[in-house]
């Protein structure tokens, strides 16, 4: 079943867990936030370089504790291959986006894309 998720609800499913109940809490400090769009704005620029996220990375940013800094995102994922003016836009191995969302240098949440557009 788990191959049939979109990968970004299988993330958000990674990300949260159940309550007794069954209803589904989304695990504190995740960062993930559902409501931002994930794939390059229009006013994205190229960075020049790879800026994809290997499996490893991306296993790595859903267990991060939020807030974190700028060189410590990029120290850990590298340089992406578009940012914005609130973002850097990293391609994910199966070929959707992840950007990550700033607030002055303090990083302050991602978001996953559902799709490769």
């Amino acid at each position: 079943m788990l191959k049939t998720l979109p990968f970004g609800l299988l993330i958000y499913w990674l990300a949260a867990g159940c309550s007794s109940s069954g209803e589904v809490a989304v695990a504190s400090k995740t960062g993930l936030d559902v409501t931002q769009k994930a794939t390059p704005s229009a006013s994205a620029q190229p960075y020049g370089l790879d800026g994809s996220l290997s499996k490893e990375d991306v296993i790595a940013l859903v267990h991060l504790s939020w807030p974190q800094s700028y060189e410590a995102v990029s120290g850990r994922l590298g340089f992406p291959a578009y940012r914005d003016e609130t973002a850097d836009y990293y391609q994910l191995p199966n070929g959707h986006w992840t950007a990550i969302y700033y607030t002055g240098a303090t990083a302050t949440g991602y978001s996953l894309s559902d799709s490769g557009e």
